[in-house]
């Protein structure tokens, strides 16, 4: 985020026509899937977003990890 100059949680949206990348928007809110990307990068980030809201600043910097694999499968229920 350093190049927009933005240090906090944010949901930004792009698309693309498969040759460029266009800008959508950003939204001031953690997206749904921020648990897949917390435990992808191994960063805490709403621990660290509300450690901020107390006064408390906590670094936003990952652990260094070769790799790491998420998914999310969702299977729809009949209630």
């Amino acid at each position: 985020m350093s190049l927009l100059n933005f240090d906090v949680p944010l949901n930004i949206q792009l698309r693309t026509d498969g040759e460029r990348l266009y800008f959508l928007e950003i939204n001031p809110r953690m997206s749904g899937g921020l648990q897949l990307s917390c435990l992808g990068a191994g960063v805490n980030i709403p621990d660290i977003a509300t450690s901020r809201l107390l006064g408390v600043v906590k670094p936003w910097t990952a652990p260094a990890k070769k790799f790491c694999r998420v998914a999310n499968i969702e299977s729809p229920i009949i209630l």
